[in-house]
């Protein structure tokens, strides 16, 4: 059986809540299907309320760079895990998706992962209502100069 018949099983499977935890199988990708080209079975599983925490399986990513961990993420998973946080898809880390559904970090390192225009994770927690006093934070700005500390002074006048 070729791959692609085995992918479409596989997802078929998924489809009706049928999940499985082999690598291989949930590494099995599809090369066919527009626009997400590489979507794995183990993206497929994700869309049916599926997780896992195997590093492995959650760096999985499509051509857009589109991650398992990614997938999880939108969907209210959250990981404190430093090398998953920092996947990047074409347009965020899997620690923006966490912060947009109201995770919380203090790591440096996470608040300053910045996304397309600049927007960092700090920009993002602030949004939500998150303080900071650290002023290597505070001066972090899009690019278009929007800085943390703005962003954590809207908050406040809502």
């Amino acid at each position: 059986m070729d791959m692609e018949t085995r992918y479409k099983q596989a997802v078929e499977k998924a489809e009706k809540g049928e999940f499985t935890e082999d690598p291989e199988i949930l590494k099995l990708a599809s090369y066919l299907e527009w626009p997400e080209l590489g979507r794995t079975v183990a993206h497929a599983q994700v869309d049916m309320g599926w997780t896992t925490e195997n590093p492995e399986i959650l760096k999985l990513a499509t051509q857009r760079n589109w991650t398992v961990a990614h997938a999880q993420a939108a969907m209210g998973w959250n990981t404190d895990n430093p090398e998953i946080l920092k996947l990047a898809s074409n347009m965020e880390t899997v620690a923006h998706l966490q912060a947009e559904n109201g995770w919380v970090t203090e790591d440096p390192e996470i608040l300053k992962l910045a996304a397309e225009g600049g927007w960092t994770v700090a920009h993002l927690q602030a949004e939500n209502g998150w303080v900071t006093e650290n002023p290597e934070i505070l001066k972090l700005a899009t690019t278009k100069g929007y800085t943390v500390a703005e962003a954590i002074e809207a908050y406040k006048q809502q």
